[in-house]
């Protein structure tokens, strides 16, 4: 059970020197590429100098330690976070029960979660392409269009190692297709501890972000719902929101977190958004 609360390279000597040239995709302003990228360098702890090219080109200069290749594909990772409220699971028994019947198909067997929670479903690793397969066919196609919100996306969560499971969620999308918040809006992340002794995640969010994620977690509170903690349309945890809407940007993510698992979280949403080169 997850909640919201409201609330380095520099140890190895570099003995490298690494010379990258990148172009954001198009459309994409070079005076804001430039800002991420640098945002990015700091989170990482590494000296680099930036040269403007052209219009559309930067230079970057660094001296690393370790691959440089590794180094590169860090750097440069395109990483999409999000924060989007789940929709709650409380129809999927008559979702999975109709899809099954559609396709007169009993060989395999899902585990549709009840009117609690946020997973809509847990699958067999094994099993998730065949769900990926139905789940791309039209709702139309299958006769389930009051079943199925069409602002909305299925995201797969973390696997189990130990069951050998994954969870499936189902995310509320905006008019336009998109999470109810992403691109830039992580200022910072940082790992805590809380009173009980849990690991917990610190997140503040950009000022232009706080206000989006107030009305988001007041929604949430309200209605009673969890918001999904997405990067790279992979959700790495669901929380619900402990004391209504959450003012400021400054939130904590607490929950069962082992120490390793916040400290990936952490890392994830530390690294930022960047737009594809």
């Amino acid at each position: 059970m997850f909640v919201f609360i409201s609330c380095t390279n520099s140890l190895k000597k570099a003995d490298k020197k690494v010379v990258l040239v990148l172009q954001p995709e198009e459309q994409f302003p070079l005076t804001h590429f430039m800002e991420l990228l640098q945002q990015r360098i700091s989170r990482l702890e590494l000296e680099a100098n930036l040269e403007v090219i052209d219009e559309k080109t930067l230079k970057l200069k660094c001296a690393i330690s370790g691959d440089p290749n590794l180094f590169k594909e860090k750097l440069t990772a395109n990483k999409t976070i999000g924060f989007s409220e789940i929709i709650s699971p409380s129809y999927s028994y008559s979702f999975w029960n109709q899809i099954i019947d559609s396709i007169h198909d009993n060989a395999y067997q899902f585990a549709p979660n009840g009117l609690d929670g946020a997973v809509f479903l847990t699958s067999k690793l094994s099993d998730t392409a065949y769900i990926n397969t139905i789940l791309k066919e039209p709702a139309s196609v299958m006769g389930l269009e009051t079943l199925i919100d069409s602002n909305s996306k299925f995201l797969w969560g973390l696997e189990d190692k130990v069951t050998n499971s994954i969870p499936l969620y189902m995310v509320k999308l905006n008019k336009d297709g998109a999470l109810g918040l992403e691109g830039d809006i992580i200022k910072q992340a940082s790992f805590g501890e809380h009173f009980s002794g849990n690991a917990l995640v610190n997140v503040t969010f950009k000022e232009k972000a706080s206000l989006s994620w107030e009305q988001m977690t007041g929604e949430a509170y309200r209605e009673g719902t969890f918001i999904a903690v997405v990067v790279n349309d992979r959700v790495l945890s669901a929380p619900g929101v402990s004391s209504g809407p959450i003012v400021g940007g400054k939130t904590q993510i607490l929950g069962d977190f082992s120490e390793e698992q916040a400290e990936a979280l952490v890392a994830q949403l530390n690294l930022g958004y960047l737009p594809p080169v």
